[in-house]
C-alpha cells in the first residue's frame, strides 16, 4: 500500500503529491524552488536565534571572564 501524501507548496501553496511526478518537492516547480531560495539568500526568510556576531561576543565574554579567574 502506498501512502499518498499531499503537502502545499510553501510558495505558491498549490497541492504537491509525494511522489516522483514532483521531482522538487516540497516545491510544485523549479521557480517555487528558487523563489525560496532567493528568499533566504536575501535574508527575507530567518531562522530564529542569535546571530553569529552575537555568539562571537559571548564567547568573547567568556574568555574575559576566565582571565579575571586567573588573577584571583
Amino acid at each position: 500500500m502506498t501512502d499518498n501524501i499531499v503537502l502545499q507548496c510553501p510558495e505558491c501553496k498549490k497541492p504537491v503529491h509525494w511522489t516522483e511526478k514532483f521531482p522538487h518537492r516540497p516545491f510544485c516547480s523549479a521557480r517555487c524552488k528558487h523563489l525560496d531560495f532567493g528568499d533566504w539568500a536575501n535574508e527575507e526568510n530567518r531562522i530564529p536565534g542569535r546571530t553569529l556576531a552575537q555568539d562571537e561576543q559571548a564567547l568573547d565574554g567568556l574568555g574575559d571572564q576566565d582571565k579575571e579567574v586567573d588573577n584571583y
